[in-house]
């Protein structure tokens, strides 16, 4: 009986052997249903077989054709494989001039298009060379130890100097990021805080520039840090005379109410903060809760101005005022404020303007009075 020789793989293939892919069933060819699996696999078995450098484009378009792959979905059955041939080489972190040689033969073999081999370069090797910067960046700082690690991968994985530049910078502006987020997660920065930014920046070689909204977030949380730590803003009104060793820290239009019959109606503020020296506000005014006012009397229309002694909402049918030492707590609302006194009922205030700069300004005086 004649036995056909079994195929033998080439021993410096990078792809395993695998058995011949069957025919297309009746089924399938009756329906005109195509097979990229089977193909998939008989290509493996072709190049577990034979150098790309001995197969030519008819060789791939007729293995193609016998599984009915065409279009989209046969580029995909060789970029798949081409992915596969990356990734096997780069199980040491290197490519050698044999395995560059395969590629740029497999590569022709397959009629992959520029765009084609970019892709998968960026899907990956970039990756690789990214997770070594995300170690070195791991403690947010280069040494010169890491620098010569990192330029040794990129000449191994043969990266160009231009995506060496764009996977750096995109890390090490992720680093910035994530700082960024924990430096203002209190929705405060202090000027050291700031300075570890810049310090980071610098190290890093990454220009710390950031968008409009971003800048304008952080100078308003630096404004919130000073403001905490005794820089309170200052404010005249001319017609309103205060204590000798009084000062008006914050005005705003406002609307006072007062509760209708019992004034606990079962809400929540944003943020609800009892009084403690040294305890300031720190929830920020995102939510969309807002005072209702349905079940409130309208007190009236007017302006409300914190100062380093008292509330004071100024109507223009009466004023009405609340030492600071008398708040007992406020809460926060995405439209204004509630001061809680004791044994008294509590005032709320609708505001128009920043809520959260006057809840914080609130909380600073409260701290010092």
């Amino acid at each position: 009986m004649h036995r056909s020789k079994r195929p033998t793989p080439l021993r410096d293939s990078p792809l395993a052997f695998v058995r011949p892919a069957r025919r297309r069933g009746l089924i399938d060819r009756m329906l005109g249903r195509s097979r990229p699996d089977l193909a998939a696999r008989a290509l493996q078995n072709l190049l577990a077989q034979r150098d790309p450098t001995q197969v030519t484009t008819g060789d791939i378009s007729a293995l193609l054709l016998e599984f009915a792959v065409g279009g989209p979905e046969a580029r995909a059955v060789l970029i798949e494989m081409w992915r596969k041939v990356l990734t096997t080489f780069l199980a040491d972190d290197e490519f050698s001039d044999r395995e560059i040689a395969y590629l740029g033969a497999l590569r022709e073999a397959f009629a992959l298009t520029d765009e084609e081999v970019r892709n998968s370069e960026r899907d990956v090797v970039h990756p690789r060379f990214a997770i070594a910067l995300r170690d070195a960046l791991a403690d947010s700082r280069v040494t010169d130890d890491e620098r010569d690690t990192l330029t040794r991968l990129a000449t191994q994985l043969r990266l160009p100097e231009d995506v060496q530049e764009e996977l750096y910078n995109r890390s090490s502006r992720a680093v910035i990021e994530r700082l960024l987020d924990r430096s203002t997660a209190d929705r405060r920065l202090s000027p050291d805080e700031l300075e570890q930014l810049v310090a980071v920046a610098r190290q890093l070689g990454v220009d710390r520039k950031f968008d409009q909204a971003t800048e304008a977030m952080l100078d308003r949380y630096t404004l919130f840090w000073r403001i905490e730590n005794g820089d309170l803003p200052t404010v005249i009104v001319e017609d309103l005379p205060l204590d000798a060793d009084e000062t008006g820290h914050a005005v705003m239009d406002a609307r006072h109410y007062r509760p209708r019959g019992v004034p606990d109606s079962g809400e929540e503020g944003i943020g609800g903060v009892r009084i403690a020296r040294g305890v300031y506000y720190r929830a920020g005014s995102s939510s969309d809760e807002r005072i209702n006012t349905g079940l409130l009397d309208r007190v009236g229309v007017g302006r409300l101005l914190i100062t380093s002694k008292r509330v004071l909402f100024l109507g223009k049918d009466g004023s009405s005022t609340i030492p600071l030492r008398e708040v007992s707590s406020y809460q926060v609302y995405a439209d204004g404020i509630v001061l809680e006194r004791r044994a008294s009922l509590g005032m709320y205030f609708t505001l128009v303007g920043d809520v959260e700069l006057a809840a914080v300004v609130l909380g600073a005086a409260l701290a010092r009075a």
